[in-house]
C-alpha cells in the first residue's frame, strides 16, 4: 500500500501534517468499512482486504479527514453531539460532513492520478474536478460537494451519500 501511496507528493506531505497532529495508522477496520478515522483515538484505520492501490486511496482520503478534525468536530459533530433532533439538523449535519468530506474526495482524486490509476474511482466527475488547474482548492471542493450532494455514494456504493448522512444523524438522534 504505502510504496503506492508514496507516489504522490501531496500526499507524503498531507501524511506528515497529520502526523504531527497525533494521528497514527492504527491497521485494520475489523469491519466491512474501506477505511475510518477515529478523531478521538487520533488512528486511521484500513480494511485489510483492499488491493495496495484501493489502500492507498483509502489512506488518502483518511488522511485528508484527519487533517479537518478541528473543523469536523466544530461542525458536524457538534451538531452530532449537541444539535436538535429535527429533519432541518439532520440535513445540516449531512451538509457539513459532505463540505468536508469533499476535500478528502479530492484528495484520493489526487492519488488517484498521481499512481496511474484513476479508473479507481467510481465517479470519474471527481477526478475531472480534482484536475482543473483554472480552479483553486476552494472552488474545487465546491464543486466537489455538489457533485457528492447530488451523486455521491458511501457503503461501497450502495447508498446515497447525502441520504446516509441525514439518516445517520436522525437515527442517532432516535427519529424514525
Amino acid at each position: 500500500m504505502y510504496a503506492a501511496f508514496s507516489r504522490s507528493t501531496e500526499a507524503l506531505s498531507l501524511e506528515r501534517k497529520v502526523g504531527q497532529m497525533g494521528f497514527r495508522y492504527a491497521g485494520d477496520t475489523n469491519s466491512q468499512s474501506k477505511a475510518n478515522t477515529h478523531f478521538g483515538r487520533r488512528e486511521i484505520c484500513i480494511n485489510a482486504n483492499l488491493t495496495h492501490e484501493e489502500a492507498a486511496l483509502s489512506f488518502a482520503y483518511e488522511l485528508a479527514n484527519a487533517s479537518q478534525r478541528t473543523a469536523f468536530e466544530a461542525g458536524p459533530l457538534a451538531l452530532w453531539s449537541h444539535g436538535p433532533a429535527t429533519r432541518q439538523a439532520a440535513e445540516l449535519y449531512a451538509e457539513l460532513t459532505l463540505r468536508k468530506e469533499a476535500n478528502s474526495v479530492l484528495m484520493r482524486s489526487k492519488v488517484a492520478i498521481a499512481i496511474g490509476r484513476a479508473d479507481l474511482i467510481a465517479n470519474q466527475n471527481y477526478n475531472a474536478i480534482a484536475g482543473l488547474p483554472e480552479l483553486d482548492g476552494t472552488q474545487r471542493a465546491e464543486l466537489a460537494f455538489q457533485e457528492m450532494k447530488a451523486n455521491g455514494r458511501v457503503n461501497r456504493g450502495q447508498t446515497a451519500a447525502w441520504n446516509h448522512y441525514v439518516a445517520q444523524y436522525l437515527a442517532h438522534k432516535g427519529i424514525t
